[in-house]
């Protein structure tokens, strides 16, 4: 998705190079105006140093940066040749990798992320959406492949997000305002999820406040708890001076940490 991105922004700045210095009687790119809209930067974890992703000091969240991180290395490397043939660098890939991780929908059904150009601009708020997105799909075979190539399609129907094949089976996104309405001049909001905070920084680069549905990851494993348990326990009889109690903790520990 980041290198089919930079492929239409490249082809955008090409055809508005050769406008401007036409007569200026050509067409306008269909992609051209969401294109335009796309914020210049973009930051999330993905961009983060070594330092600071330590900084980040929960285990788990370190370990999901660095994967990231690594995941999108390796994506660069295997499309490296083609972006290099549209002029495009790693700052490039990341800038495509980032808006997209920050503006796609995930389709529950298919299990395909998709940009949906205009619905994409609203906002997340935890308590105070006023609008949701809907998907509206005909349930038929070849709907879930409608729904992946939406944005292939999107040019060829009469509005952004929606896609209809030849055999008219139909989907369709749509921004619906909530019950009370969105007044004049308010911001529309939607909810992006019910996530704790690592969902939210490691795709959208930020973490909401509040967050009713914030959480953390204490222990990764009852293993990991047990340890704690233990070395609480040995702490403890440390202070009491009780010797053989204190070694019966220490083998009881050991025997933990070799399961």
């Amino acid at each position: 998705m980041a290198l089919r991105l930079l492929r239409e922004r490249h082809a955008s700045r090409q055809h508005n190079s050769s406008s401007s210095s036409s007569s200026g009687t050509s067409s306008s790119s269909f992609w051209q105006p969401w294109l335009a809209s796309l914020p210049q930067h973009v930051p999330t974890p993905l961009e983060f140093t070594a330092a600071e992703v330590q900084q980040l000091v929960l285990p788990s969240t370190i370990q999901a940066v660095h994967r990231l991180q690594s995941s999108v290395e390796l994506c660069f490397a295997e499309q490296q040749q083609q972006l290099a043939a549209s002029g495009c660098n790693w700052q490039d890939f990341l800038w495509a990798v980032q808006v997209l991780h920050s503006r796609c929908f995930l389709d529950a059904a298919s299990g395909c992320h998709v940009a949906v150009p205009g619905i994409d601009m609203a906002n997340h708020s935890s308590s105070a959406a006023n609008a949701a997105v809907q998907l509206h799909q005909q349930h038929c075979p070849g709907a879930e492949e409608e729904i992946g190539a939406a944005t292939d399609k999107a040019a060829a129907t009469s509005g952004l997000g929606s896609s209809k094949s030849s055999s008219g089976n139909s989907s369709c996104f749509q921004l619906v305002a909530g019950p009370e309405g969105v007044s004049a001049g308010e911001q529309v909001c939607i909810s992006y999820g019910s996530w704790p905070a690592e969902p939210f920084l490691l795709l959208w680069g930020f973490t909401p406040s509040p967050n009713p549905a914030d959480a953390v990851v204490v222990f990764s494993s009852l293993q990991d708890m047990a340890a704690c348990y233990f070395d609480y326990l040995k702490s403890k009889l440390t202070a009491g001076g009780n010797g053989q109690q204190l070694l019966q903790c220490e083998q009881l520990g050991a025997a933990v940490e070799a399961w």
